[in-house]
Formats: structure tokens, sequence, C-alpha cells
């Protein structure tokens, strides 16, 4: 009897998964069964910057916009409060009034993948071949309106999310998930600087960097289906 008691204890710490689990892919999931219902082996595209560049044959681009400023862009920058691996992205600092830097992904232009062909015709987001899928990615933003913020959009022209206050202390990240439709191939996160304001009360914790880590994308599963809510 002692001895199935123990091969019982031993099948359910078997069978038992951790909830926050690495999948082998360096992305910790939570079990809980979501609407999406998306496989948790598979990527559409997967990104943690280990490599310490923001690479151009991986989709990423830089861009700052300055009024005399510092011109100092987003960067891959080795972190010890990295959400995933020893690396992150990071903004560049800025220092004047209307200042702003932008690190784009354009899913496009992702070379030697037949998931996300480029596409040399067009521009357009209607020529795309992206499929659409589950956008997620890990922020720790280190900002404060009227200071600064980060904004997030797709393809140029929409913000789908902002981000205006201090996530919380030194690695502490908040996990983002937006659905994206087919087309939607351009992310940009950009980082606003407005200005110093004397009268406000800033926030001591906005002093650090902000970081952007694991920006994975997973493929809607064949049965998905979109509610309608009226």
């Amino acid at each position: 009897e002692e001895e199935e008691e123990e091969e019982e204890e031993e099948e359910e710490e078997t069978d038992d998964d951790d909830p926050n689990d690495d999948d082998g892919y360096g992305f910790h999931y939570d079990t809980t069964p979501t609407s999406l219902d998306a496989p948790k082996h598979q990527y559409l595209y997967y990104e943690s910057f280990e490599d310490g560049l923001l690479s151009p044959a991986r989709g990423w681009s830089t861009s700052t916009n300055t009024f005399g400023g510092l011109m100092d862009s987003w960067e891959a920058d080795r972190s010890s409060a990295a959400y995933h691996g020893t690396h992150a992205a990071r903004p560049g600092i800025l220092a004047t009034a209307g200042d702003a830097t932008n690190l784009t992904l354009s899913l496009r232009d992702v070379e030697g993948d037949d998931t996300f062909p480029a596409s040399s015709s067009s521009s357009s987001s209607n020529s795309s071949s992206f499929p659409g899928g589950l956008l997620t990615f890990a922020i720790h933003a280190a900002v404060q309106l009227p200071v600064d913020a980060i904004y997030f959009a797709v393809n140029e022209e929409q913000t789908i999310r902002t981000f205006d206050r201090v996530t919380g202390d030194v690695g502490e990240w908040e996990e983002v998930s937006i659905l994206l439709l087919p087309g939607e191939d351009v992310l940009t996160w950009s980082y606003q600087f407005y200005g110093e304001d004397a009268n406000v009360v800033v926030d001591e914790r906005r002093w650090g960097n902000s970081w952007i880590d694991a920006v994975a994308i997973r493929p809607f599963t064949p049965s998905h289906r979109f509610p309608d809510h009226g």
C-alpha cells in the first residue's frame, strides 16, 4: 500500500504544471485557459534582444525626431532587470522638449522567414501577407506625464496603448496582449519627451530606464472565433 501511495504522489507531481513554467522559448505562460487557446510551443515571431542588436534582418529599425537635442535612439542593452534573458530594448535619453525616439518592428521586412514574406511591390498594409495573431510584450515604463510617455501604435497611424506612468520598481514589468488583424504588421513603440515641469511632483522611480522585452506573436488557432458583442 505504501508503494502504491508513493507512485500516486510521483504521478501527481509529474502531471502538475507550474503556472510559471518556462516553455523552452524563454516565455512564461499562465496555464489558465484563454479565449485564444494559442499553441504553447508555437510562435510566428519572438524577440528578446539577446544578441544585443536591433537587427534590420529581424525587422527592427529606429528613428529619432529632435529639436536640436541629443540624437539618442533605441538600443538593445544588457540589463539585470531584463524580463527574459540578459538583454532588453530601451529608448534613448532625450533632453529637449518635443523630442521623440521610435522603435519599429516591420514584420514584412523579416528576412529568411516564410511566415512573413517581404512585400516588395507596395508598402501598403493591404499587400502584406501577415495573417494576424496575438502580440504580447513586456514593458517597464519609467515615464510620467506631463514629462514624458511611451506610445504603442500599429501601422504607424493607430495608437493602441499609452504608457504615461511608472510601471513600478526596477524589475517590475507589465505584460501586454494585443490582437493584431491581418495586415497589421508595422508595430511602433515611441518614447516622447515633453520637458520638465517644476510644478510637477515627479515619481522618483521615473529616473530609471524604460524597457521593452519578450516581443512575441502567436498565431490564431483554426477554431478561433472573435466574439460578437453587438
